[in-house]
Formats: structure tokens, sequence, C-alpha cells
């Protein structure tokens, strides 16, 4: 599924994946599943714009209601190691 961005869109996940790869040290895999899942949430929420004003809890809330649920790194890291 390819979602198309506006240019706030693209330039806000650009900085997300520098962010991502620079400052939390993530593979290139994971830079791309992050990026992709929050390209998803911007296109679904209305863009940069709809989203620039919400807390931690705004968005975490806006986040499940969309059906996009977060999931524990350490059950994700469980099921990389196949346990």
């Amino acid at each position: 599924m390819i979602m198309e961005t506006d240019d706030d869109s693209a330039g806000l996940l650009a900085e997300f994946r520098t962010w991502l790869d620079c400052e939390r040290g993530l593979s290139p895999e994971s830079v791309r599943c992050y990026s992709n899942q929050a390209k998803a949430f911007l296109a679904a929420t209305g863009g940069p714009g709809a989203v620039g004003g919400l807390d931690a809890g705004q968005t975490r809330r806006s986040t499940m209601a969309l059906g996009h649920g977060v999931t524990s790194r350490s059950a994700g890291r469980t099921k990389a190691r196949g346990y």
C-alpha cells in the first residue's frame, strides 16, 4: 500500500527517520518499519498539522482509536529470537 505524502509530512518523516537512525541507533529495517507506521498514522489523522499539538497521551489514544496499537518492544524481541 503506497500512501502519498504532502511536503509537510515528507519533511516530518525525513526528520523522524534521521532521529531514529542517528539518535536512537536503530537498524535500517527498523527505521523503515517505524517510518511506514508513522506515514500511515499521519495519513489517517490528517497530517502534521492535525497532530502537532497533541501530547503523548492524546497521541496514544489517537493511535489506538485508529487501530494502530502500541506493542511491547520486549514482545517483539522475544518473537525475533524465536522463543
